[in-house]
């Protein structure tokens, strides 16, 4: 992202001209630390491609009930009735 930043400051500044200073400062300081950020953790702000949907645990209990909860979950079965028009795979 090309920048170009141009700050003319005469003297004496009158309270506006300090609090337009305050501002941009605060603004120029907002996007050196979100260039920062995103040099160094660059999976949080690039273009993530959805992931791909889950497939469920699958586990059917005495019921006929089957768990929801994605595969190799942790903790734990969430069961749901069976239905025919249940999805076959879950998203996260």
């Amino acid at each position: 992202m090309p920048l170009k930043l141009n700050v003319e400051i005469t003297s004496p500044m009158t309270p506006d001209d300090h609090e337009l200073l305050s501002g941009v400062s605060v603004m120029l300081l907002a996007i050196a630390n979100h260039e920062l950020a995103a040099a160094r953790f660059p999976e949080a702000f690039g273009d993530n491609e959805p992931e791909e949907p889950v497939a469920p645990c699958g586990l059917e209990d005495d019921a006929g009930s089957t768990c929801v909860s994605k595969r190799g979950h942790v903790g734990r079965h969430k069961f749901r009735p069976v239905s025919s028009e249940a999805p076959t795979t879950l998203v996260n």
